[in-house]
């Protein structure tokens, strides 16, 4: 089940770019991942949860990896380790993560000029 999350995830984020969230349907992505709609929804309520999945896999990795830090060990250097541990924000997919997501929003209607204006340069 796990699998077929990330693939929908994955499916999502490339529709997302290719196509652009506004015009990207949930059927559309349902038949790409071929799964059928309902086990969309199922795993994603709303299609902006599409959109923040990947954020939010990179959230739980990190806080997995600051609990497993020994409790005597400043805050400071327990950060530091979990964000070495999941790697830093342009390292492991997390900055290429971040302009998808503001790839995918900038055909939104209520998109700010400067997203607009940044999408095609973080699409590639």
């Amino acid at each position: 089940m796990r699998r077929t999350r990330e693939d929908m995830a994955r499916t999502a984020a490339r529709l997302f770019l290719t196509q652009g969230y506004e015009r990207t349907t949930v059927d559309q992505i349902a038949d790409a991942a071929e799964v059928p709609q309902r086990t969309v929804f199922r795993h994603f309520p709303a299609k902006e949860d599409l959109v923040l999945a990947p954020l939010n896999a990179s959230g739980d990795a990190l806080v997995t990896a600051l609990r497993s830090r020994p409790e005597e060990e400043s805050p400071m250097r327990a950060m530091r380790a979990a964000f070495g541990a999941v790697g830093p924000p342009h390292s492991a997919g997390g900055r290429r993560i971040r302009c998808r997501c503001v790839a995918a929003s900038a055909d939104r209607p209520d998109a700010e000029p400067e997203r607009r204006t940044a999408a095609p340069r973080l699409r590639s």
